[in-house]
């Protein structure tokens, strides 16, 4: 009977030891089943993205092509059909001419407006713009702060229908790429500053045949040799027909050019990038050139103000330049409140009239007192200017010749009063020296010696306001080592 029940028992076990592995088996199937299973999901998931991306692709394309033959065709068309600027200013008559008073018009407006001028003062900066348009010489505003330096250009110019700009100089300022700009090679394009910009707005000025200034203010708070050195040499030449500044090399302009035309050649190709980069290239091609002429309408004018923060000018820039000088200011001659408003254009100068005012002749007898006045000129060289240490160039002789010619033609100033604003802009501007020096060449004499002497020559009778300057320098030179003009 046992041994029945441990039989049945051990039959019960082993048919249930296979039943639990046959479930065992199955489920092992099921799980392999569900792994495919999700495998295969994974897998489609996987290729549904993957498809997604793809059209997404595509439909950026198609995007960007569709926007490439847009601009294509805007492009064609604006090749074809170019918009004409609108013109900067009303051309002004090339044998237009001012009354002969104009000067004087002018200083009245001025004062009526409020503005705080010397008429003497006044005549020195028309009759420096004047040489300055026709010579390519550079203008120095000096004087104390706040006595009307830069105003003055802000005011005249709309009043003589001319353009003008005010840039700062930064005393950080080391070379010509601070005024000319430079090419950048890592984004391969041209980078202007304000200066060239204005020079491009000069060029449409004087098709207008108008007149154009641009004023670098506080101009030595960085060494002008340093970053306008180019710009004084082009300016110059530029009155013969050679004044060119270079932008960039001609071997850079090369390459642009090759690249814009393969770009053209690929317009209907375009991406965004292409399209952007073809209209950079071609902003530059029409107006960035390799090489800029300077305008014949173009006067470049400075401010400087001389203390502690500033350098002062070299000779070779003195040379070149008019220095207007601007009294401290006089409270007692505000006369209150303005009784005009505005800077209408009063007198407009034309650029033809004044290029022509030094192709004309003088009267034979204002040309003979500009000859003895000269002759003054050249005693005082050998008397006082060598031994107080002053060289003189012969440009500055033909400057005289022609500023003379200006100053009457174009100011109706009398040969006397031209000669003696000459001397103070042109002469005065190089007179710096110690007390105790002594004269070059003199050993024994002091140039203080010197000076005094100057001080009392008979010739100053010829040359109104200058023995007044020159007792001016001295006064103000009291109680300091140097006398100089920059005080």
């Amino acid at each position: 009977m046992e041994s029945q029940i441990e039989t049945e028992v051990s039959k019960r076990i082993e048919a249930r030891t296979k039943e639990i592995r046959r479930q065992e088996r199955d489920l092992r199937t099921e799980r392999k089943r569900l792994k495919l299973q999700e495998e295969e999901i994974s897998a489609e998931r996987e290729r549904i993205a993957t498809e997604r991306a793809e059209l997404q692709k595509q439909l950026e394309r198609w995007e960007r092509e569709g926007a490439a033959a847009l601009r294509y065709y805007d492009w064609s068309i604006q090749k074809k059909v170019k918009p004409q600027p609108a013109p900067i200013a009303r051309p002004l008559d090339p044998n237009a001419q001012p009354a002969e008073n104009w000067a004087e018009q002018l200083h009245d407006r001025l004062i009526r407006q409020g503005f705080v001028i010397d008429p003497a003062v006044l005549h020195q900066f028309l009759a420096a713009v004047l040489s300055a348009v026709t010579y390519g010489d550079l203008v120095i505003l000096a004087g104390p702060p706040g006595v009307g330096k830069t105003s003055i250009v802000e005011q005249v110019a709309p009043m003589i229908g001319s353009g003008s700009a005010i840039i700062p100089v930064r005393p950080a300022w080391t070379d010509s790429t601070d005024l000319f700009g430079f090419f950048n090679p890592q984004r391969r394009v041209y980078q202007p500053t304000p200066f060239v910009e204005h020079l491009l707005l000069a060029r449409q000025y004087q098709g207008a045949n108008r007149l154009y200034m641009i004023c670098l203010d506080e101009v030595n708070l960085a060494r002008i040799e340093n970053y306008a050195a180019d710009l004084l040499v082009t300016l110059e030449k530029s009155r013969s027909g050679d004044g060119t500044i270079n932008l960039y090399a001609s071997t850079i302009a090369d390459c642009l050019e090759s690249e814009y035309a393969e770009l053209v050649r690929v317009a209907d190709q375009w991406t965004p990038e292409q399209a952007a980069r073809t209209a950079q290239l071609e902003t530059m091609r029409a107006r960035y050139p390799p090489a800029l002429a300077l305008p014949l309408n173009l006067v470049i004018l400075g401010t400087v103000n001389v203390d502690e923060t500033t350098y002062m000018l070299s000779p070779k820039v003195l040379d070149r330049a008019f220095v207007v000088r601007f009294p401290p200011a006089d409270w007692s001659r505000i006369g209150g409140e303005s009784s005009e408003a505005g800077s209408e254009e009063l007198i407009p100068l034309s650029v033809k009239w004044v290029h022509g005012l030094a192709e004309m002749d003088l009267p034979n007898n204002i040309a003979q007192e500009c000859k003895k006045l000269w002759k003054s000129l050249c005693r005082w060289q050998v008397a006082y200017l060598k031994p107080l240490g002053i060289d003189c160039s012969y440009r500055l002789a033909e400057s005289f010749r022609q500023f003379m010619k200006i100053s009457y033609h174009g100011l109706s100033l009398e040969p006397k009063r031209a000669a003696s604003a000459f001397t103070q802009m042109r002469i005065l501007p190089r007179l710096a020296f110690t007390r105790e020096e002594s004269a070059v060449g003199q050993p024994e004499r002091s140039k203080i010696q010197v000076y005094e002497k100057w001080c009392g020559d008979k010739y100053l009778d010829s040359f109104p306001g200058l023995a007044d300057v020159l007792e001016v320098m001295d006064e103000l030179s009291k109680g300091y080592p140097v006398l100089q003009f920059w005080r």
